[in-house]
């Protein structure tokens, strides 16, 4: 992360705050929580894996955060390492369990956190399938989530080595995936944590891993068309590597662009040109990663996405700020 927001200073992002006034009807689709239960078990297991600090979270920062960038609504997340960081028995469905009971009291709490907040359901390990099926079930059974977080890696393997029983089953219950990219315990595990620009490099890359993974093979039947795409986090380094996939394993680009992408950290001049080779207008999401980006960082990629909305060119991906996901979640997200 901090790789690209001096990329950003260098480039020219403003530092003044965002007007108060623009697209002050957002949806971020890239903003975080902390549970206060997650974050005790984060400490207790050694701190989060890749050596990066928890930052601190409330309601009210989180709000203020969102008026700064002209958003509306904040559909929350736990990130990486998620409630897997306990391992993948009982003490990791807990875990889940709590995080997701947290956030369902916290967004009904008062009427500005029921007009500001949604948010995606944690799950236990996916080496745990019995586990994260009972609280798939449950997060869309007894809560108001909108999707669940699948994490691009649980262990050393990758999520979509580990279930297609679980795909099979959100498909079901048309349930949004939500990426969050995790590192795997090789090569760097928590013995090893990462430096800051390495962590952002990896992280980066591990945005690329769900897309090709979870794709059938060109051997397979083909997967049937979903009600709901995969939603996955920034776009990392997909735009810049998904050809090979195509020209390797003669994977249409057509089954690449059923992912829906988020701007956040992600508008720099080089990744926007990325995203409009890659992708179309309606696949498009806002997002900020509060809290783990910095203010400024998020103020500067802000400001740039509204200077390019202001373009000729950029008119018509308006619809990254609120239509699209509208769009996705429909009446589920009770406008």
């Amino acid at each position: 992360m901090l790789i690209l927001r001096v990329m950003w200073l260098n480039l020219g992002g403003r530092n003044s705050p965002v007007e108060p006034h623009i697209n002050q009807a957002r949806i971020d689709t890239h903003v975080h929580t902390i549970p206060p239960t997650y974050a005790s078990a984060v400490n207790k297991a050694g701190g989060e894996p890749s050596g990066w600090q928890l930052p601190s979270w409330s309601p009210s920062s989180a709000i203020r955060s969102a008026n700064h960038n002209g958003v509306a609504i904040s559909i929350l997340s736990v990130t990486s390492p998620g409630p897997a960081v306990l391992g993948s028995g009982e003490d990791g469905r807990r875990l889940a369990r709590e995080c997701n009971d947290w956030c369902e009291d916290m967004v009904n709490e008062g009427k500005e956190n029921r007009e500001r907040f949604r948010y995606f359901a944690s799950l236990p390990s996916w080496e745990d399938v019995d586990g994260t099926v009972k609280e798939i079930e449950y997060a869309f059974e007894k809560t108001s989530a909108l999707g669940v977080v699948v994490m691009t890696s649980y262990g050393d393997r990758s999520a979509s080595a580990l279930s297609r029983k679980l795909e099979q089953l959100s498909q079901e219950r048309h349930a949004q995936l939500d990426f969050s990219a995790t590192l795997s315990s090789s090569p760097f595990g928590r013995s090893s944590p990462l430096t800051t620009p390495l962590y952002s490099s990896t992280y980066n890359h591990e945005y690329y891993t769900p897309h090709n993974s979870f794709l059938p093979p060109p051997t397979s039947n083909r997967l049937p068309p979903r009600n709901n795409p995969h939603s996955s986090r920034p776009r990392g380094t997909l735009p810049f590597l998904f050809d090979r996939a195509v020209a390797c394993a003669d994977i249409p680009i057509e089954d690449f662009r059923k992912f829906y992408l988020d701007t956040a950290l992600g508008t720099s001049p080089a990744q926007i040109e990325g995203l409009l080779k890659f992708t179309t207008p309606d696949k498009l999401l806002f997002g900020t990663d509060f809290p783990y980006a910095l203010d400024e960082g998020m103020t500067n990629h802000t400001s740039q996405l509204n200077d390019f909305l202001d373009t000729p060119r950029g008119k018509q991906w308006a619809l990254v700020n609120r239509e699209n996901v509208v769009k996705m979640f429909g009446e589920r997200l009770n406008l």
